[in-house]
């Protein structure tokens, strides 16, 4: 994850409606095991979870194999993104550590692996929550842009219709022009001028006209995937509200997916459609199916060995009774003397 990404992740995991959502979908087993979750999250009782920064070579020496293999995984793909994408922010860190405290060592070890499971839900619900405002976003730019654009490319294409028209036309008046060396000034500027034949200036027009053709292709293309998409992402935004968790909003865009995929009626919708479908595929497998407990909560099968501090006190104590025996052995030994004289002999 980013530095970004973590810190709205963690916001929105903090937010009581978020765990209000989470719990009416996935609810904690036990019931004292959510008010303790409650407490921790809402009333901010202690910090739960801490990111765990990208690691160099040094660090890797006492992890389990588990996450020096994530590890090597993210940094294979950083160099990929780094080739392909330049722009492309990269991920500081690797992972969270999920922590939870309680008197019962079974009742941490449920709530560290429930939190690490909404941890989950919500990074992929705010993952596809701002992927479909970055869509819906990019479809109003597009449909404020895409009429200008046609119309912009529909002047271009006349003039240069018009300009071939007008060299096919000379040429036709002057044959010998298109057979000779003959130049003709096109274009002066402040500190250059260009020289191109009138035969090249007709070429030009025409490859021109080609370019612009396919522009407007590309562009009607373009809209008529934009018109199939914006239908897709109304209903997807309508759904957002019913979604609680980040599976539940992935399987959303599954269903919707599905339903448009029985509407499509040409190769450019479904272009469309898979493309929205790889990018949710994307999210899913990199923050449900990816996601994992490098080190499972573990609850111990004997007793909690007793600290250093207490393990002191009780040879402290210990010694301070023996120094007394030993300051008071005479009078301890007489005291016992004295006993054996009075008990009665039968």
């Amino acid at each position: 994850m980013s530095g970004a990404e973590y810190k709205r992740f963690t916001e929105a995991a903090s937010s009581f409606s978020s765990l209000k959502q989470v719990f009416a979908s996935i609810p904690p087993d036990n019931e004292n095991d959510k008010a303790a979750i409650e407490k921790m999250l809402v009333l901010g009782v202690q910090k739960w979870h801490t990111p765990l920064p990208v690691l160099s070579k040094i660090d890797t020496k006492d992890l389990p194999e588990a996450l020096v293999k994530m590890e090597l995984d993210r940094s294979i793909n950083k160099t990929l993104e780094r080739s392909t994408d330049k722009t492309k922010p990269l991920n500081i860190y690797v992972g969270a550590k999920i922590t939870a405290s309680s008197h019962d060592a079974e009742q941490s070890a449920r709530i560290a692996s429930w939190l690490g499971s909404y941890f989950k839900e919500i990074a992929a619900k705010e993952a596809m929550r701002d992927q479909l405002f970055i869509w819906l976003a990019e479809n109003r730019q597009f449909n404020e842009r895409a009429q200008e654009d046609k119309l912009k490319h529909t002047f271009e294409i006349e003039q240069a219709q018009t300009r071939s028209a007008a060299l096919k036309k000379v040429l036709a008046q002057y044959p010998g022009l298109a057979k000779s060396e003959a130049r003709q000034v096109v274009d002066v500027s402040k500190d250059n001028e260009r020289f191109i034949s009138p035969g090249s200036q007709l070429v030009g027009a025409e490859t021109q006209i080609i370019d612009i053709r396919e522009e407007i292709a590309k562009l009607d293309r373009a809209m008529i995937q934009n018109t199939f998409a914006q239908s897709y992402f109304a209903e997807a935004e309508r759904a957002l509200s019913s979604a609680n968790t980040g599976s539940g909003l992935i399987l959303v865009f599954s269903e919707l997916t599905r339903k448009y995929s029985a509407k499509v009626q040409n190769e450019a919708e479904k272009e469309k459609l898979l493309s929205i479908a790889a990018t949710v595929s994307e999210i899913s497998a990199r923050f449900l199916s990816q996601a994992q407990f490098v080190l499972p909560p573990t609850v111990p099968n004997r007793a909690e060995a007793p600290r250093p501090l207490m393990i002191g006190a009780i040879f402290g104590l210990i010694g301070f009774l023996l120094s007394l025996g030993w300051m008071f052995r005479k009078h301890i030994w007489r005291q016992i003397s004295e006993t054996n004289q009075e008990l009665p002999i039968r």
